[in-house]
């Protein structure tokens, strides 16, 4: 007969001892027990099984995964334990806001590394608002207004679009924000805060609400991750808000100051400027799957036909995707707008676009598109345009090894979001802690049949059923079950 060194009950490891119990310990914990089962059961625990009795089984994982959007929000009823991956999407940055164009050139950079943010229950984070014209006094924002700006996070107003290189990331789902106190130190100003939104690409302007000294809350709901904003009346020159916290959640709870961290993972000198790939914060891994080039460094044709006036280069080594739709999702310019292949051909082309078409399986058949109605000959477009960046899909994506960035995880709500593009989490649920959120869920009415003499579990007690409990049933202890201890379960257990 072997012995085993440990058992692991309830996450919690137990020495294990070579006489019997000799104590009794608190619901669900082992202390001294002599465990005489082979040595394979190491690692284990001791469940309540489907059947009802109290057996050794296996520590259950359970692993969640997030989408990939702007932010990745992880509650779900449990609570965690560190992250498995964390993976940005990573995608080319371009400064500015609108379509790009001629007129509105949008510079186009890569990226050198990844910031990542991580929060609990309060999700606005107080470096935000350090500018020049919002300022934090303990618990209080005390917020200046201008004669052009507004808001709080970003140089807009009005129905100007949210900026949201600088806007706040949050989750779909119903969100709440509140403060304690609204107060305008403006002689008739008006003490009131306006509430926005917008979605992941900043469009879609939404006025959720407003705070004032008779609103301490605003509630409102987003069906897709996007972006917050507040902004100032504009006839008040200084405001001071206390205790100012957007939450998950319909109700206002309890204040709780910001609770962040934020991690980096440097790959500059591993991989230069990545300009679309993935990157796995937690393991190091990058993928760099895109291309930066500009138009002077390409060769264009010019056309006059039967699909209008346009320009065509040819990209040797972009994979071959035929027909793919969207494919070219990948295809960014600083200087011209972007047209999908599901929503124009190229006779539908508008002047100063550009346009990806993948149609065979050669890498001949691939090609780049490009209508400026200003210019009918290369040199000219060059001449003008030559440095207008254009990042596209490699045909074979470079993979790197870089230094991890270190995350650390909250027990309850978590909202993470980078600075380098879309995110998604994956995490194993602290298994004691979700249980017992199940179990807690149901309180005292058992959620599904309990035959006689079977052991039960409600949160971190553990109860024996005395007669049959039907689904719905009120569970009373000393009527239809009785609250027993690990220990007294292994007495018998181990009988």
């Amino acid at each position: 007969m072997s012995y085993i060194d440990k058992i692991r009950v309830q996450n919690e490891d137990y020495d294990i001892k070579d006489t019997a119990l000799a104590e009794e310990v608190d619901a669900l914990k082992l202390s001294k027990v002599n465990l005489q089962q082979d040595a394979t059961n190491a690692g284990k625990m001791l469940i309540v099984g489907d059947d009802g009795n109290l057996k050794l089984g296996n520590l259950p994982v359970i692993t969640r995964q997030t989408e990939l959007s702007n932010v990745a929000y992880v509650r779900d009823g449990s609570d965690i334990l560190p992250l498995k991956k964390c993976v940005v999407n990573v995608k080319p940055f371009q400064s500015g806001s609108g379509d790009p164009s001629p007129t509105n050139i949008r510079p186009i950079t890569g990226w050198t590394g990844a910031n990542i943010t991580r929060c609990g229950k309060n999700l606005l984070d107080p470096e935000r608002y350090l500018t020049s014209r919002v300022t934090v006094d303990g618990d209080s924002l005390v917020c200046k207004s201008s004669a052009y700006y507004s808001s709080i996070f970003t140089p807009n107003t009005g129905t100007k679009p949210i900026d949201i290189s600088r806007a706040l990331p949050i989750p779909v789902g119903t969100l709440t924000i509140s403060c304690e106190s609204i107060v305008s130190n403006t002689e008739g100003g008006s003490a009131t805060l306006y509430v926005y939104t917008c979605d992941a690409g900043g469009d879609n302007k939404t006025n959720r609400g407003k705070l004032n000294a008779e609103t301490l809350q605003v509630t409102f709901t987003m069906d897709a991750p996007g972006y917050f904003d507040l902004q100032m009346s504009s006839n008040t020159a200084r405001l001071t808000i206390t205790k100012l916290q957007l939450e998950v959640g319909d109700t206002a709870t309890a204040y709780e100051a910001w609770n962040g961290v934020k991690a980096a993972s440097d790959w500059s000198a591993t991989a230069g400027a990545v300009y679309g790939g993935t990157a796995d914060l937690t393991d190091g891994t990058l993928v760099s799957e895109c291309a930066v080039t500009t138009i002077g460094a390409l060769t264009w044709t010019y056309y006059d036909d039967a699909n209008g006036k346009y320009f065509r280069t040819r990209i040797y080594g972009i994979p071959g995707v035929p027909n793919k739709t969207g494919s070219d999702a990948y295809l960014v310019s600083s200087a011209y707008k972007t047209v999908l292949p599901r929503i124009a051909s190229i006779i539908d082309m508008p002047d100063c676009s550009i346009k990806e078409n993948r149609y065979n399986t050669s890498p001949y058949g691939e090609y780049i598109y490009l209508r400026d109605l200003r210019f009918t000959t290369e040199a000219d477009l060059k001449a003008a345009m030559g440095d207008v960046k254009i990042v596209y899909k490699k045909a074979t994506s470079d993979s790197y090894s870089v230094d991890p960035a270190a995350i650390d995880v909250l027990l309850g709500a978590n909202l993470f979001s980078a600075d380098a593009g879309d995110i998604a989490i994956e995490y194993v649920a602290d298994t004691k802690l979700y249980i017992d959120g199940e179990a807690n869920k149901s309180s005292m009415i058992a959620s599904s049949g309990i035959s006689e003499s079977r052991y039960f579990q409600i949160g971190d007690e553990l109860y024996y059923s005395t007669t049959a409990i039907s689904a719905g049933e009120t569970i009373v202890p000393g009527t239809n079950c009785i609250k027993t201890t690990i220990a007294e379960a292994l007495n018998e257990l181990l009988a």
